[in-house]
């Protein structure tokens, strides 16, 4: 029986951002070719987030490139224009037999063993999306229709961390008095209300993310694509991008995780009560009365006008819970 592939080493060097790189004990990014010229190859790497050359003179601005050892042992990272541009056809030789001799093997073993964990993902993948497709992306493209001001301050809330809802509560004379006694020099009107935390609002954090996007192009769509991807015969900026790309897939499915959480918990019964006691547009609450997560997840806005809802709708607010706004971000 023939032996299993090697799998990749535990201390395999991995550039998944710029941290990566600018974190290594001999990085520098205020190369002088002159002084310092190529010696080899480390690691080619493909960014997401483009970072600038190390060259101290260029800068330009790339996502993709490679991190390299100079004469002196200090290392920096270059694009592949700048590569040759700064240090000549020793630097080009060098990428050459680099991606000869060792980069293309090894992209192509270690994207393979990939495939099987890539593929035992799908059926969980799939759950997920039908889930968003068929509930949970219509109750928050519907929500944010229905009540444009409070989505705003929930995106808001959840820039900040912020999920307290609190109201306003009149002290008796006896405790203003009690006050008063251990602050003299603070007015007595400034005790008369105290702030009281009455819920805790669950999941804003979905107003952070595009759960359609990440759940359907940058993990299942992607997932697709590699699993047909003919890694033999790719090129290898390619199989870079793929490479850069299977790293992260299990973050990505982790966070897909805590966003799809995120989304049920603000979606629930709980939730929508606390959501309730909020405050904000007098219109949108007191839609929000009557409105219900399962409500939501229906696929036309327009079914949503039960006889209660229209009740507390006068005409421009059913036309706009009716049609909404194409142009609204979803």
């Amino acid at each position: 029986m023939a032996d299993d592939p090697p799998a990749p080493q535990a201390n395999e060097l991995r550039i998944t951002s710029t941290a990566d790189i600018t974190s290594r004990p001999r990085y520098t990014d205020d190369v002088i070719p002159e002084r310092n010229p190529f010696k080899r190859i480390i690691k080619p790497y493909y960014l997401h987030v483009p970072m600038q050359c190390g060259i101290g003179s260029c800068k330009t601005w790339h996502n993709d490139g490679f991190l390299v050892e100079l004469e002196n042992g200090d290392e920096t990272n270059i694009g592949h224009v700048c590569g040759g541009k700064y240090f000549g056809t020793r630097f080009l030789d060098g990428v050459e037999s680099y991606t000869r001799g060792k980069l293309l093997p090894e992209l192509r073993l270690r994207l393979g063993l990939e495939k099987p964990k890539i593929n035992a993902a799908l059926p969980q993948l799939r759950t997920w999306c039908e889930l968003e497709s068929q509930v949970l992306g219509k109750q928050r493209r519907n929500f944010r229709r229905i009540f444009p001001t409070l989505s705003k301050e929930l995106s808001r809330r959840a820039s900040r961390g912020d999920v307290a809802v609190t109201t306003h509560r009149e002290r008796s004379n006896e405790e203003i008095e009690r006050l008063g006694a251990l602050n003299p020099n603070v007015p007595r009107e400034r005790f008369r209300y105290e702030e009281v935390r009455v819920a805790e609002l669950q999941g804003i954090r979905t107003f952070d993310h595009n759960l359609h996007e990440l759940l359907h192009t940058t993990l299942l769509g992607k997932a697709q694509e590699f699993l047909d991807a003919p890694l033999a015969t790719l090129k290898l900026q390619k199989l870079i991008e793929w490479d850069s790309w299977s790293r992260i897939f299990d973050d990505e499915m982790s966070r897909a995780r805590t966003v799809l959480t995120d989304a049920q918990n603000f979606f629930s019964s709980n939730n929508f009560e606390a959501l309730r006691q909020l405050g904000g547009s007098p219109d949108e609450q007191r839609i929000l009365r009557v409105t219900s997560p399962e409500k939501l997840s229906q696929g036309n806005p327009r079914d949503l006008l039960t006889k209660d809802v229209e009740k507390t709708l006068n005409r421009q607010q059913r036309r706009q819970l009716m049609h909404g706004s194409r142009n609204r971000k979803q």
